[in-house]
């Protein structure tokens, strides 16, 4: 992965890396230090869930150093905060470089996609169900009662335990995922479709994580017997 970014005079304004987003920012973090000189700052920043004003912080000071490595990791960025850093990257400052680390192809809009390099991350041989707080393959065994119940369960834990949208946002693209290589897509289409809608709820700073995860309980067939891999 890193073949892209070994020479710093050939940098292109923006790249869009899709793998683990905290472990890829380290990694290039740990790069970039290795290889700029005293003439480049290299930023790190690391967010669950990416806000407007997030993205103004990391603006303003990717601007100030005049030459910057700007590495954003993310799994979830509100559209407030994607419009901004579209803005950043729409007409690009010279050694102004932006490096964004997602989870997922769709975590940020395609006109963001569309201005960067697109880097992803060869996952062939990942187990798609070891990401995540929410264990794919158990939940899928459950039945809709079992589902309903947990949710109720982990909607009332309140402490750093309790699942986040990030959580929810890694089971949507894990399903998707699943079904994708067991499934037809026309005999899913119902499902898919709940899923692309809970999605674009999780954009909602005032979204209820159980009331999203009671639809995508309700939408996904129950009991089935999971593969780990397929």
């Amino acid at each position: 992965m890193l073949e892209h970014f070994s020479d710093i005079n050939k940098l292109n304004h923006a790249y869009y890396v899709i793998g683990n987003p905290r472990v890829n920012a380290q990694i290039f973090s740990e790069h970039f230090k290795s290889i700029c000189d005293d003439t480049y700052i290299v930023e790190t920043h690391i967010f669950n869930r990416l806000k407007l004003e997030d993205a103004h912080v990391v603006r303003a000071r990717a601007h100030e150093h005049g030459k910057s490595i700007v590495i954003i990791a993310t799994s979830f960025a509100q559209h407030e905060a994607q419009n901004s850093l579209l803005k950043a990257i729409e007409e690009p400052t010279s050694g102004v470089h932006y490096i964004f680390c997602v989870p997922t192809r769709d975590t940020f809009f395609q006109t963001i996609q569309s201005r960067c390099v697109i880097i992803l991350q060869n996952d062939s041989d990942k187990n798609i169900s070891s990401e995540g707080k929410i264990n794919l393959g158990d939940f899928l065994s459950l039945s809709y009662q079992e589902r309903l119940d947990l949710i109720k369960k982990e909607s009332k834990d309140k402490d750093e335990d309790g699942w986040t949208h990030e959580d929810i946002l890694t089971l949507i693209h894990q399903l998707e995922e699943y079904f994708h290589k067991t499934h037809s897509v026309g005999s899913m289409q119902d499902t898919f479709r709940v899923l692309e809608t809970m999605r674009g709820y999780l954009v909602s700073p005032s979204a209820s994580i159980g009331m999203i995860m009671d639809m995508i309980a309700l939408s996904v067939p129950q009991n089935i017997m999971f593969t780990p891999k397929v």
